[in-house]
């Protein structure tokens, strides 16, 4: 029920994107959050290709850095 809720959700905010979807998505998604979502979500197969978890650790800081130095937190 809640995937269904979410997914909805994020269709119906598509499908929408011209009436400002994406400063929604801003909102309710901290780039900051996204980053280490994104890095969470591959971490298993870079660690199946042989990258330890500290190399991970690494390139998560920096992708945290750059967004900073670009100024977007």
């Amino acid at each position: 029920m809640i995937l269904k809720q979410k997914l909805e959700g994020f269709y119906s905010c598509h499908a929408k994107a011209q009436e400002g979807c994406a400063e929604y998505w801003v909102k309710v998604l901290p780039l900051r959050g996204a980053v280490n979502s994104n890095v969470d979500s591959i971490k298993r197969g870079l660690l199946e290709e042989g990258y330890s978890d500290a190399e991970i650790e690494v390139a998560r800081e920096q992708l945290h850095q750059l967004n900073q130095q670009q100024g977007w937190y």
